[in-house]
């Protein structure tokens, strides 16, 4: 077997491709090229150090008079949930959202975590898409655990 052969299964790139024309060097290349065409607004992103009070309506209009560039309405919050630190004082929560437009601040290619003040929001606010660490998605209220 060849190792354009081995590769031929992760091909499924274009409709017109020959699976048996492409090596795997290619295929990383387009891959990575096809990576790099995604646009910021199409990245689902990770919120850290918003205020524990904070709900969705004031998190979308803290976050965008922080970014300048984008209105509440372009920013859809998929998540908000308290952080999943116990010792963080004050608590903080963590929300993942999305871009109907990206704002210019995250147009970078090359970074993926950016610092900004929150207006209106305490404290340091922490975009990113790396995700890295724990994330949580939702919250359980007390009486519905089962066990600890």
């Amino acid at each position: 077997m060849d190792d354009s052969a081995a590769c031929a299964p992760a091909l499924a790139l274009a409709e017109h491709d020959d699976p048996g024309s492409l090596d795997c060097f290619a295929l990383t290349k387009r891959k990575k090229a096809a990576i790099k065409m995604v646009s910021p607004g199409d990245l689902t992103y990770r919120l850290r150090g918003c205020p524990a009070a904070a709900g969705e309506a004031a998190l979308r209009d803290g976050l965008a008079r922080a970014l300048g560039d984008v209105t509440p309405n372009d920013i859809h919050i998929q998540s908000l949930a308290t952080a999943l630190d116990p010792w963080k004082r004050p608590p903080t929560k963590t929300a993942t959202l999305r871009f109907a437009r990206a704002p210019s601040v995250i147009d970078s290619q090359t970074k993926t975590e950016w610092k900004m003040e929150g207006h209106g929001l305490d404290g340091t606010l922490l975009l990113d898409t790396h995700f890295l660490g724990l994330t949580p998605l939702n919250e359980i209220k007390a009486q519905k655990h089962g066990f600890e």
